[in-house]
């Protein structure tokens, strides 16, 4: 398993955040925000929850989830989103960042390059 620091690159471009945290103790990789933002996109994000490249993800994009997801086995659990497993479906808002130059190196462990995408995900409230 590859090891990296590559969620300092979506915190860095989203500015959702103020710290990443990477569990990539275990596949897939989970790749989450630190703490809370003031502001969050708005782009609708929905899919299956699936294993992109090594890490979580939402088909054909890895995600970055909020602050306090934790994985479960077999799928993720989040104070905001419940538990959900690989293959169930997920709908929340979000925005996406790109892969830069700059950024590239730090995506290592979900094999992204320069000009792919990377959706940071905010799911609705489930109350």
């Amino acid at each position: 398993m590859r090891l990296s620091l590559a969620i300092v690159a979506v915190v860095l471009l989203s500015g959702c955040a103020t710290g990443p945290v990477v569990d990539d103790s275990v596949s897939p990789v989970l790749l989450t925000q630190s703490s809370r933002g003031s502001a969050f996109p708005q782009a609708l994000i929905s899919g299956e929850l699936s294993e992109v490249n090594g890490c979580f993800g939402i088909p054909g994009t890895v995600a970055v989830f909020p602050v306090g997801t934790t994985r479960v086995e077999g799928g993720l659990q989040s104070p905001d989103l419940g538990t959900v497993l690989l293959g169930e479906e997920i709908e929340g808002s979000g925005g996406y960042s790109t892969v830069t130059e700059e950024t590239v190196g730090l995506f290592e462990p979900c094999g992204l390059e320069v000009g792919d995408e990377v959706a940071n995900f905010n799911p609705f409230d489930v109350d």
